[in-house]
């Protein structure tokens, strides 16, 4: 994401995790006890991020307040005010970190540490995303050897997407009673041995079924890295990690047809499935072998009871051992809050119907490309994959201009006095509603066999530029508005957005063929002419609509 870090700064989730303690901040405890000194057992340290100490509440307990955060001058003499009268301040068996060096927290990880855990887990996430697009060169020759039908070969997408939609809500709360480790462990492995189906599958409907498998086994990686960010880094350096991971997942639909093509074209389609779960397998060695546990409570956890056996105080105890929320309640919070916010919050439903408007176009597209670049211009499939290249492009692009929109985020940060409110986050997202209708009717007037390929090719390119703005745009901007329910609104968004994409691949070669590739697109592009004023009335009265709303933020 461009400018990311105050986007999910107040959440406890990430942009595609789905519980409220398990997100981007859901970090730590911050209060500073060294178990093994009397002086400081009594005088309580509070750590980087009073917020953090949510994570040791439940719901209920939860509470808007904060201190003034730990500087480098605080110390046990000169300690934070506690902010909530129900965290175990008082009580000097329970462990906390020893202040802003203590070797235990991940945040404490070197510098090359935390960016090689930050690329694993991004290549993961992007091989996800890029097995699901891969499924559209392979699907052909597999409809054709199983003598299936088209809209049943589509099918592969569809549920792909409603597994990776659903997989987060059960993913944060299993993170956050867990650990980030095991769960990222056996997510891939899930997905690694849910592979098998569709790679060895002597009919369709085990290929659809291992693909729903697998997607929803991996879907992890989708809502809870960032979250892992959050352990590792700072408020203030969130922002390019998170734009690093943001990049990947989005990168990778646009990967998957440009591996399948060419395997798909030369060794057969079984090929396209051996690959990814190579690469997989790759992955899950190398996560099992260097990435650590780094969510603070589990962290904490581990350290009572080292000291445990240290002192021999069996009394010793990290908050999470001593928390009442079930991971059943954390369950059903997980699944029934994104529903009450969007039956209550029009402003989340037109964003989540934006970001799944323009997922569904990029999904659509995996179905149009061959469509268009077969019939219009004759492309053999190796080449078909290539053909999306011109949306990896234009989303590099996009990724390269953070430090723009960075700098012009700090000016309006410094103009308002040095108070945020969410409405700075909608530059990117204007900027890019305006974008995005131009590379769709750029693609949908260009596709003509007199007009050179690379042009059509270069319109998509636009499009993903314009698409990568907004879709940033819109998650910080949701993030920072239901601070308080970031993680849930996020989750609405996840979900929606999948449910939409999926359901795009069942009608886009209906629609090529019935309204013709010019017309057809020209549909989306006009409805993204629709949506793009949405941008400017949230850049303006978005204020205004909070004021009226009963879970947005009131700054």
């Amino acid at each position: 994401m461009a400018e990311p870090e105050s986007g999910i700064r107040r959440s406890r989730s990430n942009s595609f995790s789905h519980h409220e303690s398990s997100g981007p901040t859901a970090s730590s405890p911050t209060l500073s006890m060294n178990s093994s000194n009397p002086d400081l057992m009594s005088k309580k340290v509070f750590n980087e991020d009073p917020e953090k100490q949510r994570d040791l509440k439940t719901d209920d307990d939860d509470v808007e307040a904060a201190p003034k955060p730990l500087t480098d001058d605080t110390t046990a003499e000169n300690p934070v005010i506690p902010f909530d009268s129900t965290t175990p301040t008082h009580d000097p068996n329970c462990v906390y970190w020893d202040g802003l060096q203590d070797k235990e927290n991940a945040r404490r990880m070197s510098f090359a540490r935390k960016w090689f855990i930050c690329i694993i887990l991004t290549s993961t996430a992007g091989c996800l995303t890029a097995l699901s697009s891969a499924w559209t060169s392979a699907v052909d020759p597999m409809v054709e050897r199983f003598h299936s039908s088209a809209e049943v070969g589509d099918l592969g997408l569809t549920l792909f997407l409603f597994g990776l939609g659903i997989g987060p809500l059960i993913a944060a709360p299993l993170s956050e009673k867990f650990g980030r480790q095991p769960v990222y462990l056996i997510s891939l492995f899930l997905f690694f041995v849910f592979q098998f189906p569709t790679a060895f599958a002597h009919n369709m409907a085990s290929a659809l079924v291992g693909r729903y498998l697998c997607a929803l086994g991996g879907s992890a990686f989708m809502s809870n890295v960032p979250g892992t960010f959050s352990d590792l880094f700072e408020k203030h350096q969130l922002a390019l990690p998170v734009t690093v991971f943001t990049f990947g997942p989005f990168l990778g639909p646009g990967i998957g047809p440009v591996i399948s093509g060419p395997i798909t074209q030369h060794v057969g389609y079984r090929w396209v499935f051996y690959v990814f779960l190579i690469w997989t397998f790759v992955l899950l060695v190398t996560i099992a072998l260097t990435v650590p546990e780094t969510y603070p409570p589990i962290l904490l956890a581990k350290k009572a009871k080292r000291l445990r056996k240290e002192t021999g105080n069996d009394a010793i105890y990290a908050p999470i051992e001593k928390s009442e929320r079930s991971f059943w309640r954390s369950l059903r919070h997980s699944c029934s809050m994104p529903v009450i916010l969007i039956s209550h919050e029009p402003v989340l439903d037109i964003l989540c119907f934006y970001t799944g408007f323009l997922l569904a176009i990029i999904y659509l597209f995996f179905v149009a490309f061959p469509y268009v670049f077969t019939k219009v211009y004759h492309f053999q499939v190796e080449f078909v994959g290539l053909s999306f290249t011109g949306i990896i492009v234009g989303m590099a692009l996009a990724a390269s201009t953070y430090p723009f929109w960075r700098h012009f985020y700090e000016k309006e940060l410094a103009k308002n006095g040095g108070v945020a409110n969410p409405e700075m986050r909608l530059p990117q997202m204007c900027f890019g509603a305006v974008i995005i209708p131009i590379g769709l009717f750029m693609f949908a007037w260009t596709a003509y066999a007199e007009v050179h390929w690379i042009v059509p090719m270069v319109a998509s390119g636009i499009f993903a530029f314009g698409s990568y703005f907004t879709f940033n745009g819109i998650i910080t901007y949701t993030v920072e508005t239901y601070h308080r329910y970031a993680a849930s609104a996020t989750a609405a968004n996840v979900f929606i957005r999948c449910a939409i994409a999926g359901s795009a691949p069942l009608f886009g070669v209906q629609m090529l063929e019935g309204m013709g590739i010019h017309w057809g697109i020209s549909l989306l592009g006009f409805v993204a002419v629709l949506l793009c004023p949405s941008a400017f009335i949230f850049r303006i009265y978005g204020k205004t609509l909070r004021m009226k709303s009963k879970y947005a933020i009131k700054v």
